[in-house]
């Protein structure tokens, strides 16, 4: 065990069991209240949960270093689980900006607008086959099939399998934690459907749509802006990154709406407050929960003494619901001002495709509140456990139609 520094609150919780990542706000309120930075003695690494300590730490690549990985793993001591990190997330400035800079002229809002009519229609055609019957379960009926269909579609992919997107996702994500009980369901789901078997060969330039933003992803290698290996791993980040994120949040936002009629009818009201409500949700749930950096030097932290070359988990999700930042911060307000939320990150590493994720939300969600007068829990809600992103499995609603 690596001895706890002098001067930092200990906590023996481990924020990957079971028993957190099913109920993880009971560990956060606890991991906030400890103090702005805490030992987790199970691991040997810093934690912080209070926003400012997150947002701190999120906007500091050069202190907390992306590049030796963003979760539990050190890749300066082991390689990354499938061979290769993710040039995106998992590398600093100055190369991260170059290849940043490059992808945002693909993923930027001009430039992914013109799909906001395609998206419109998936939805309308979802929900009218879904919405015939007045009780279905949004997660598996809706969250989980628009993104696959419409963000599938927008990077070209083969339609075949594509729920294969979901399997290889639950894996990405649960390897940014430990190698616990989770990361091996996960590994053994996966390993059941060749699911990175499957990615390498649907994501590879040949096997792209002509003219779809995945092939213009693998074409910023043409002009040796990226080379074609970095390229064709932004194309997988996006996908794997894309998906998963954006199935929960969508999940959260029906949850929320049956939660909460009152919201609702704000929303029905104005449809121009769906991508409100959407960011809401994400602040309020956090489909990322946590993300890590390694320090790379001594320094301090609110005051506090940190180590070089340990490392440091944040708590997106702790921070997200602090109320020193947050007015009433376990309420749903589709009418609150959620800038400065860490729902999609923050700093040099601040989601790129959250463009494409508001869009999606936005189109389903409009289409959703014009066709649904009402919607309300027609069961119990059951939350999957992931080390990384927290969402739901099963989201059991009834609806009266407009």
């Amino acid at each position: 065990m690596i001895p706890a520094p002098d001067n930092i609150p200990l906590l023996d919780d481990d924020p990957f069991s079971e028993a957190v990542l099913s109920d993880p706000r009971t560990y956060q309120k606890k991991l906030r209240a400890a103090g702005p930075v805490v030992w987790l003695s199970r691991y040997g690494f810093y934690a912080v949960g209070g926003y400012e300590e997150v947002a701190s730490v999120l906007g500091d690549w050069k202190q907390y270093s992306s590049a030796r990985g963003v979760g539990t793993t050190d890749f300066a001591k082991e390689e990354p689980w499938w061979g290769e990190r993710a040039v995106l997330i998992e590398s600093d400035p100055p190369r991260h900006n170059q290849i940043r800079a490059h992808v945002m002229k693909v993923l930027n809002p001009r430039a992914v607008a013109d799909l906001g009519t395609s998206f419109r229609n998936e939805a309308n055609m979802l929900l009218d086959m879904v919405l015939k019957s007045s009780t279905f379960d949004a997660q598996t009926d809706i969250a989980d099939v628009y993104p696959l269909k419409v963000f599938g579609d927008a990077l070209g992919i083969d339609a075949e399998n594509r729920e294969t997107l979901l399997i290889f996702g639950d894996l990405v994500f649960n390897n940014f934690g430990p190698r616990n009980s989770v990361l091996e369901r996960a590994r053994k789901s996966a390993d059941a459907v060749g699911a990175v078997e499957w990615m390498r060969s649907r994501t590879a330039r040949e096997a792209v749509r002509e003219g779809s933003l995945g092939r213009l992803l693998h074409e910023l290698s043409d002009t040796g802006d990226l080379t074609p290996a970095e390229a064709a791993n932004v194309m997988r980040g996006q996908l794997a990154a894309g998906v998963d994120t954006t199935v929960a949040a969508l999940g959260y936002v029906f949850y929320c709406f049956a939660q909460n009629p009152e919201q609702y009818a704000l929303v029905r009201e104005n449809s121009a407050l769906a991508v409100r409500a959407f960011e809401e949700a994400v602040r309020l749930l956090s489909p990322i929960q946590s993300i890590l950096r390694t320090t790379t030097a001594d320094a301090e932290l609110a005051g506090l003494p940190i180590r070089a070359d340990t490392k440091i988990i944040i708590s997106n999700a702790a921070a997200n619901r602090d109320p020193r930042k947050f007015e009433n911060p376990e309420t749903f307000d589709v009418m609150r001002n959620v800038t400065g939320h860490v729902g999609f990150g923050r700093g040099v590493h601040t989601c790129v495709g959250m463009h494409v994720a508001k869009l999606e939300a936005e189109n389903l969600l409009q289409a959703f509140v014009e066709k649904v007068r009402e919607v309300r829990l027609a069961g119990t809600p059951v939350f999957k456990l992931n080390n990384t992103v927290r969402g739901l499995a099963s989201l059991p609603l009834e609806i009266q139609l407009a």
